[in-house]
């Protein structure tokens, strides 16, 4: 713990990235599982912009190697439930508001933050963790330098998304809950003020305004279930 204390304050002035490769190391080094899980939702909860950037990126790959092999190991990884236990502690501890609570978890994709894995509803917001996947206005490659460039175009649709639902968050919670530091894990999708919801057996789709511009949500089920159903429940009751 002292290391990675030591560690913090020089990674966030000097953005070196053998630093942050040296801080991933010790952390994934740790035993038990649970103070390894403790550390990630500190550093999270002291500076989720920084974690969300630097850390996460690199700590996401080496939990579901570490916790089921490769991420094409089968069965599939987002199968897996020690991942999703591993999420779910994350998030209750770390990054849920006051009073916020999880209703159902489900696995797919989730647009426009462009991530497939885990899906998790709450009674305030979505939570998506996984793989940049590509999203429909994406655009291909068929250069050798085509895989990196597409990665690199997603995880910048990725982060913007993301500074712009924190936006959102902070107007639609009271301040109190605001202003209580969270940790992140993952990519939070908000569900307040929803309109042109659509559900089929396979995905909802909905639109939110924020800062004046309307933004499509996208939500695929990997398979059928009533997870979907359960969305649409919470949209509808906090629909404008």
């Amino acid at each position: 713990m002292s290391n990675i204390d030591e560690f913090l304050p020089e990674i966030e002035s000097q953005n070196d990235k053998q630093l942050i490769k040296d801080l991933t190391k010790i952390i994934m080094g740790m035993t038990p599982k649970l103070e390894m899980l403790d550390i990630l939702g500190s550093i999270s909860k002291k500076d989720p912009e920084f974690f969300m950037n630097k850390i996460y990126p690199k700590v996401w790959p080496m939990i579901v190697k570490k916790y089921h092999g490769k991420m094409t190991s089968r069965p599939i990884w987002f199968q897996s439930k020690e991942l999703s236990e591993i999420n779910e502690f994350i998030l209750t501890k770390y990054c849920f508001f006051e009073g916020e609570k999880l209703i159902t978890r489900l696995t797919g994709q989730v647009y426009p933050v462009n991530i497939g894995g885990f899906i998790y509803l709450t009674n305030y917001r979505i939570f998506a963790i996984g793989n940049p996947v590509k999203s429909v206005s994406t655009p291909s490659f068929s250069s050798r330098f085509g895989i990196n460039l597409l990665e690199g175009i997603v995880r910048m649709s990725i982060n913007l998304h993301r500074k712009i639902l924190k936006k959102n968050f902070a107007k639609l919670f009271h301040k109190e809950l605001i202003s209580s530091n969270l940790g992140e894990w993952g990519y939070s999708i908000p569900i307040f003020g929803a309109t042109e919801i659509t559900k089929t057996s396979k995905n909802i789709t909905y639109s939110i305004i924020i800062d004046n511009k309307r933004i499509g949500f996208k939500v695929v089920a990997r398979k059928q279930n009533q997870g979907l159903s359960l969305i649409e429940q919470q949209l509808l009751t906090y629909q404008q």
